[in-house]
């Protein structure tokens, strides 16, 4: 036998009357209705479950399609933020070869773009920006160093005139080096300070949460 439901209250499938829920027989018809209650109970809660299973895979999905997704608002930051250290290396570059080098701010903005764009924060994707400003820094007195012996010293026809672009391109090094290297390790401390910090705000919500928890 089957007992039936209406709404949340069982009844008897013989006169209609209702039943409790652990009844064993009707009380006014004296059918037996041998515990068939639990087993519609256990049907409801199964059903239940399986639509609690369902929604939780949904929820699931639709945040697996989030994070596939590109987030432009957090793309156009870092693209803001990257061309920072793309018109760093710009300059850097352009000096090294005493002439401007557009093509590596073309170049440098995407890429810087998409370096920062995997940091999750704005005070993150600043302490990236200042750690590439330092490589620049640190490098670019190398730039001029192979730039002077390897390209300079060739434009000059005469003997004399090739000491001259050496000696001018190894001073210029010197200053280079001077100026770049303490700026380096200043935007090198910068950039670890403010990774510290971005990574300080994104755990304090999570902590916060745990405690909460």
């Amino acid at each position: 036998m089957i007992l039936y439901e209406i709404g949340y209250m069982p009844y008897c499938p013989e006169c209609g009357a209702d039943v409790g829920e652990s009844a064993s027989f009707c009380q006014e018809c004296g059918h037996a209705l041998n515990g068939e209650s639990k087993d519609i109970d256990d049907q409801a809660a199964t059903t239940g479950s399986q639509t609690s299973s369902t929604g939780g895979e949904s929820a699931d999905t639709g945040e697996e399609q989030e994070e596939e997704g590109i987030n432009w608002g957090h793309a156009a930051k870092a693209v803001a933020v990257g061309f920072i250290p793309a018109l760093g290396a710009y300059v850097g570059v352009s000096v090294a070869a005493y002439q401007a080098i557009g093509i590596v701010l073309v170049l440098g903005i995407p890429i810087f773009g998409y370096l920062l764009y995997q940091r999750s924060t704005v005070k993150a994707m600043v302490g990236g920006a200042c750690f590439w400003l330092a490589i620049e820094a640190f490098l670019t007195p190398l730039a001029l160093l192979i730039y002077t012996f390897a390209f300079a010293s060739q434009e000059s026809m005469t003997a004399a005139g090739q000491a001259g672009a050496a000696i001018g391109g190894i001073i210029l090094v010197i200053v280079a080096f001077l100026v770049g290297f303490p700026i380096g390790v200043v935007l090198y401390l910068i950039s670890r300070r403010l990774d510290v910090d971005a990574d300080d705000s994104t755990s304090e919500p999570s902590a916060g949460g745990q405690a909460t928890g």
